[in-house]
């Protein structure tokens, strides 16, 4: 793998639920070369946060490269579909930049739409795997995990 001299990666994703107990959840991860920023909101009886940031050594940097070039997901998506059903929904936007070459993502869709239960599609985002790619990568930054 090529040398990396300049890496920004920046994901925002509101993961939102529309019932009774409505509710969101918002994340922010921006990772600079090796700085990792976690940022989680919640909007539920309550404000809750979780904020923090750490740095990535040089192997848990390159697992990241090689994770986003395994997973492909460094390439230009637009999707946007009916999201405002009873269940759960995302918004989501994820922007990369590596060495000038600059891409962009943006999903929204129903996640798992309540009200078509018993049906096989209850979710409508057709990249559900580059959405998956990007939740592990929240994840691990939410748990300040350094492989990827």
């Amino acid at each position: 793998m090529n040398i990396i001299n300049d890496f920004h990666l920046t994901i925002d994703l509101i993961k939102h639920e529309r019932s009774k107990d409505s509710h969101s959840n918002i994340y922010a991860v921006k990772i600079t070369n090796r700085d990792v920023k976690f940022n989680w909101k919640c909007a539920f009886r309550g404000p809750k946060e979780t904020d923090h940031s750490y740095k990535l050594s040089e192997v848990g940097f390159k697992s990241l490269l090689t994770f986003i070039n395994k997973k492909l997901l460094n390439r230009n998506i637009k999707e946007i579909r009916k999201a405002d059903n009873i269940g759960l929904s995302i918004n989501l936007t994820v922007k990369i930049e590596m060495d000038n070459n600059k891409t962009e993502a943006n999903i929204v869709g129903m996640y798992n739409d309540w009200t078509k239960r018993g049906k096989k599609k209850q979710c409508n985002i057709k990249n559900l795997d580059y959405y998956n790619a990007i939740s592990h990568i929240i994840s691990h930054a939410e748990q300040k995990v350094d492989l990827f």
